[in-house]
Parts: C-alpha cells; sequence; structure tokens
C-alpha cells in the first residue's frame, strides 16, 4: 500500500517484464463478474486473507474499445472506464478496504492478457 495525499494506492510486489504497471482509479473499473455467486464468495474470503500481505501482481484490465467478451459481460450503460478481465476479487477487496487506485496493467486483446496471466496466473490452493 502506498498513500499519497490520503490517496490510498494498492500497489503490486512485482512488475510483468514487458507491459507497463500504472495505477487506475477503482471509480474508472468495471467488474465484470457477478460478485454475488457463490463460487465467488468463497475465492473472496481467501484472496482478502492474502491481500493482507500485499498483492503480488498488478490486476489486468482492458478498455471497451479493444475487450474480446464487450457484448456478453461489458455493463450496457457505459463504454468507459476499464473492465477487469483478471483481478475482480481484488478490486472488490481495495474498494472494501478504502483504496481509491490500484496497480494495474491494460492489455489491448485477450493475446496480450493471456500472456501477461501466464506469468501472474496464482490458482485459487495457491493463495498465500
Amino acid at each position: 500500500m502506498l498513500q499519497r495525499q490520503g490517496t490510498m494506492v494498492l500497489k503490486a510486489q512485482n512488475k510483468v517484464e514487458g507491459f507497463e504497471t500504472v495505477e487506475v482509479p477503482l471509480k474508472d473499473i468495471h467488474i465484470l463478474v457477478d460478485p454475488n455467486s457463490p463460487h465467488h464468495g468463497v475465492k473472496y474470503k481467501a484472496c482478502a486473507e492474502s491481500l493482507e500481505k500485499g498483492m503480488r501482481w498488478p490486476i489486468i484490465l482492458s478498455t471497451y474499445e479493444t475487450y474480446w467478451k464487450k457484448e456478453k459481460l461489458w455493463p450496457k450503460h457505459t463504454k468507459e472506464g476499464y473492465g477487469v478481465t483478471n483481478g475482480n476479487k481484488r478490486v472488490l477487496w481495495a474498494i472494501d478496504n478504502d483504496y481509491k487506485m490500484i496497480d494495474s496493467i491494460i492489455v489491448k486483446s485477450k493475446q496480450e492478457r493471456d500472456k501477461v496471466n501466464k506469468s501472474t496466473y496464482i490458482f485459487f490452493k495457491e493463495y498465500p
């Protein structure tokens, strides 16, 4: 975590080679899964416990223009902001804990997302 003039930023402990990590305001991020699903709740609790020790990797975001499942998952009311392709639980945790910004990688395609995900994905059973 970094606090800058009252703005809490959830910082990643690691960077992904070849991709820029940027701080994105949480208010500009759309969750693209149903946070009320039972499956999500169990993993959220484990993720929240893990995040108490810090966030290992940046979340992965996409803009509306470059998101590959926009017809199915993007909010119908807007084309603005960023959609979470990986890191929904981290975004929810950051919001629940009064963060204003989060370290992110903004990808331009599913192929870029897959490349970043290959290095950063943590399986549920491997949460720290």
